[in-house]
């Protein structure tokens, strides 16, 4: 399977890309990278989902979870289609520490913009909002998907979470 590669990003451009080769071999037992300090989730539409593993160590700022995220090749994930939202609900566990059962998407409320934007620049098509949410727009808000029933919600970015990495296909 594919060795280990280190990305490293001078900038955190929405529209960066990042090329390279993997050599394929047949033999190949299992398709899914392992990445220390993450659990593999699943796979749709040729991109591929981790949750960072349980426990304090792994819970981060909103901000330190994008930069996390994109040290190791991905995003914070853009969830875009009900299938999408669905792969998660089914695959990540449902964690018993309260605190290990919220993890960081990549969706944001900018006020300046007056407009939700997934880190990935796509445009906010498709919501799974929460209740209430969202709520009152006059602040900056993260968004946090709820492992018990896949809504999201908002959170001060300051907190602290677990995260959901996508890589593109």
């Amino acid at each position: 399977c594919p060795e280990d590669i280190t990305v490293y990003l001078d900038t955190m451009d929405c529209m960066r890309s990042i090329c390279y080769n993997i050599e394929s071999m047949d033999n190949c037992t299992n398709s899914a990278l392992v990445i220390p300090g993450y659990t593999y989730v699943g796979t749709l539409n040729g991109n591929t989902y981790y949750i960072s593993d349980i426990g304090a160590l792994n819970r981060k700022t909103w901000q330190d979870a994008n930069l996390a995220a994109a040290q190791i090749g991905g995003h914070l994930v853009a969830i875009t289609s009900t299938p999408e939202n669905n792969l998660l609900r089914t695959y990540i566990p449902f964690a018993a520490d309260p605190l290990d059962r919220n993890l960081w998407i990549g969706l944001q409320y900018i006020p300046r913009l007056s407009n939700f934007l997934w880190n990935t620049c796509e445009p906010l098509d498709y919501e799974n909002f929460a209740g209430v949410q969202p709520p009152n727009t006059d602040s900056a808000y993260a968004y946090v998907w709820e492992s018990l029933n896949g809504t999201w919600f908002d959170s001060p970015e300051s907190v602290t979470n677990r995260y959901i990495v996508e890589f593109e296909g």
